[in-house]
């Protein structure tokens, strides 16, 4: 046959390719059976969600996809294989042998191959701001960072368009009411409560939950500024805005905007936390998580609110940071508790959410008996504004009452998004460990069992 040598070939091609992911299947099964998920045996349905939690591409990824490769039936692409490696915590040695022995390129250098290259397109003074620049340059390219573009487009889209649609709409129709302002805040804390209760859903629910838990923090002062015509910001005091209702959308992207870049560098920090030269203690990957974005958030709002707008933020994202903290610890895969441990700490959570819940109604009804002058609006850390009383349309007799109210809103809104969105996702987590604990009590009175046979 002419053709003979070249099918000879081609045979010998496929017999290598499904040699080579026969063994390639049989790692990954094999990493994966000695990998402990959830107090168990890692199953395929795991690996995904870990996959999911390094890369969110993969969030709903069919697990078929996982025995189709353990069975060597296909190879997995370089970059499906990569993510998967990194589910498992291989360490880079032996990723380097699972991609040759598929056939695939290594694991790149980055920080080897950038300091060979900056000396050679700059000056010896100048090498480490152009290693700095293509570090920079390659992290914009990566697949990360497209990740948490992609992240934050889906997240601003419905609250965004909601901000800039209907804000505009209503001043260009001339509804600029107490009343409308006060619906219009409403629906944009339903936009974004909504979207926390779904987000137990995905398989990246805690990033979304912070990005939820935040964003509603910095909105629940909608109220507030729906009733004194008023924001922390001073948009209302703008010449070109005075006297209108523009502040609302503007408050609410700027809100966005805070909230977008705090949950930015919480999933970084977690990809970072969470990988191979992350901390080994489940509380410190957990607390260095949640700490700097919420701190980055709170100092952002304390250099633009008044006074009196201070201690809601202090306190709110105070307990999103213990919250946060508390979730991704039991959420962590070395954390097991005994099922006295699971119960015990579900005892001391429901009391906590309860004391909680009392000391802010206290910390409320204070507030609303005796307001505090100092809540007016009209300075910051960065500068002052005039209130124009003839353009707000009220007298300035009329603040204090009208703040109260706004404050009593503000306040309960607050409290019952932390205590139902917040505290629920905390006993969810809480039972599940209970759940865990209980599965893994019952296997092993159940190897008892069969021994004593």
């Amino acid at each position: 046959m002419k053709n003979a040598p070249e099918l000879e070939r081609g045979v010998a091609n496929l017999d290598e390719k499904g040699a080579r992911a026969t063994l390639v299947g049989r790692l990954i099964r094999s990493y994966r059976d000695d990998r402990v998920h959830k107090g168990s045996r890692l199953t395929q349905e795991g690996l995904v969600e870990l996959m999911a939690e390094i890369n969110p591409h993969y969030a709903g990824f069919d697990h078929a996809n996982i025995s189709r490769w353990e069975n060597g039936r296909s190879m997995p692409a370089r970059a499906a294989l990569v993510v998967v490696m990194r589910a498992l915590r291989l360490p880079d040695a032996e990723m380097d042998g699972i991609l040759n022995l598929a056939g695939y390129e290594p694991l790149p250098t980055r920080a080897e191959t950038l300091d060979e290259i900056a000396p050679r397109y700059a000056p010896p003074e100048y090498a480490p701001d152009v290693h700095w620049l293509l570090r920079a340059l390659t992290w914009a390219t990566s697949s990360d960072a497209k990740a948490l573009a992609k992240d934050a487009l889906r997240r601003a889209a419905p609250p965004g368009i909601y901000a800039a649609a209907v804000g505009w709409a209503l001043n260009a129709l001339g509804m600029n009411g107490t009343l409308v302002l006060a619906a219009y805040a409403a629906i944009a804390l339903a936009i974004v409560g909504g979207g926390a209760i779904l987000t137990r859903r995905r398989a990246d629910a805690v990033s979304e939950l912070f990005f939820a838990t935040l964003f509603f923090i910095l909105n629940a002062s909608l109220p507030l500024f729906a009733i004194t015509r008023m924001d922390h910001f001073g948009f209302y005091a703008l010449i070109p805005w005075s006297g209108s209702s523009y502040f609302m959308p503007l408050a609410l992207t700027a809100h966005l905007a805070l909230a977008l870049a705090a949950s930015a560098m919480f999933d970084a920090l977690r990809r970072r936390m969470y990988s191979r030269k992350g901390p080994d203690r489940a509380l410190a990957r957990a607390l260095g998580t949640s700490l700097p974005p919420c701190l980055f958030a709170l100092f952002s709002m304390l250099a633009f609110v008044n006074e009196g707008g201070r201690a809601l933020y202090l306190v709110a994202l105070g307990v999103s940071v213990v919250a946060f903290t508390a979730i991704l610890a039991l959420r962590d895969d070395r954390v097991e508790l005994s099922d006295w441990e699971a119960k015990a700490a579900l005892a001391a959570l429901l009391a906590v959410i309860i004391i909680l819940c009392a000391v802010g109604a206290a910390g409320t009804a204070a507030a609303y008996l005796s307001p505090s002058p100092a809540a007016l609006p009209d300075r910051n850390l960065f500068t002052s504004w005039e209130i124009d009383w003839e353009r707000l349309g009220y007298p300035p007799e009329e603040f204090m009452e009208r703040q109260r109210v706004g404050t009593l809103l503000m306040s309960i809104s607050a409290i019952a998004y932390l205590a139902t969105a917040l505290g629920g996702f905390l006993l969810a987590e809480v039972r599940r460990q209970m759940r865990r604990a209980g599965a893994a009590s019952s296997g092993r009175e159940a190897a008892s069992g069969g021994d004593a046979f």
